[in-house]
C-alpha cells in the first residue's frame, strides 16, 4: 500500500470521479481505476459503488475516507517537523550585555558559537536592559537587580557578588570599622541601577545594613 495511492483515493472522492482525478493529476484514467482496484484488494473492502454514470462511496469507503484524512494530515505534519529539524539553525541574534557581565558571559557565548556556527551573534554593551531591549531591538538583554516589569520573560543566569573596599589612606583617615553596623557611619560611593534606583540596602550573609 503506497501513500501515493491513498492520496489518489482522497482525490477521487473530492473530485467525484476517476476521470476528473485523472485529468487533475495528468494520469491515464485506466491507471487511476487500476490503482483504486488494487487498494480495495489490499484493504479487502469495496470503497466505491460504480455505475456507468456515477461513483459514490460505500459505507466502508466513507469511514475509511474520514480516518484517512486525519492520518494523511498527521503524516504531513510529521514530515514537516522532521524537515525543520534537519535544517541547520541560522540567522542573527542581538544580545545586550551589561559591562559587568560581558567577561563572565564570554565562555558561554563561545560555546554557543561552537554549537551553532551559522548563527551570527550581534553583541552590544548596554546600560539599561528594559529600555535598550526595545530601543535597539534586542532579542536578549542582561539585567541586574529586581524586575520592575512583570511582562518581561526573565531567567536567572548568574549571581553577582560585590565586596566592600577602602583605600589605606581612607582607613587611616576614617578609622577601621570593628563591626558591620559601624559601616553605616562611613561615607560610601553607592551603585545606581540602570532603573535609576540607588543600591542603598545590602544583604551581607545574615545581616542587612
Amino acid at each position: 500500500m503506497k501513500i501515493e495511492d491513498l492520496k489518489l483515493f482522497t482525490t477521487v472522492v473530492e473530485l467525484g470521479s476517476f476521470t476528473a482525478a485523472a485529468n487533475a493529476l495528468d494520469l491515464p484514467r485506466a491507471n487511476v481505476s487500476r490503482r483504486i482496484n488494487d487498494l480495495e484488494k489490499s484493504l479487502g473492502i469495496q470503497l466505491f459503488f460504480r455505475t456507468t454514470r456515477s461513483l459514490s462511496l460505500t459505507k466502508s469507503g466513507e469511514l475509511y475516507y474520514k480516518e484517512l484524512l486525519n492520518a494523511l494530515s498527521a503524516l504531513d505534519k510529521a514530515n514537516h517537523i522532521a524537515s525543520n529539524l534537519s535544517e541547520v539553525a541560522h540567522g542573527q541574534v542581538k544580545i545586550g550585555l551589561l559591562p559587568e557581565t560581558s567577561d563572565i558571559m564570554q565562555s558561554t557565548l563561545f560555546k554557543f558559537q561552537d554549537m551553532y556556527p551559522k548563527i551570527e551573534l550581534d553583541i552590544r554593551t548596554i546600560s539599561n536592559g528594559f529600555v535598550d531591549m526595545y530601543r535597539q531591538g534586542l532579542d536578549l538583554a542582561m539585567h541586574g537587580g529586581t524586575l520592575s516589569d512583570a511582562n518581561v520573560v526573565a531567567r536567572k543566569v548568574m549571581t553577582l557578588q560585590r565586596v566592600f573596599v577602602a583605600s589605606p589612606e581612607f582607613l587611616e583617615k576614617e578609622g577601621t570599622p570593628s563591626s558591620l553596623r559601624e559601616i553605616t557611619n562611613y561615607p560610601f560611593v553607592c551603585f545606581r541601577w540602570p532603573s535609576g534606583d540607588i543600591d542603598k540596602q545590602w544583604d551581607i550573609k545574615d545581616h542587612i545594613i
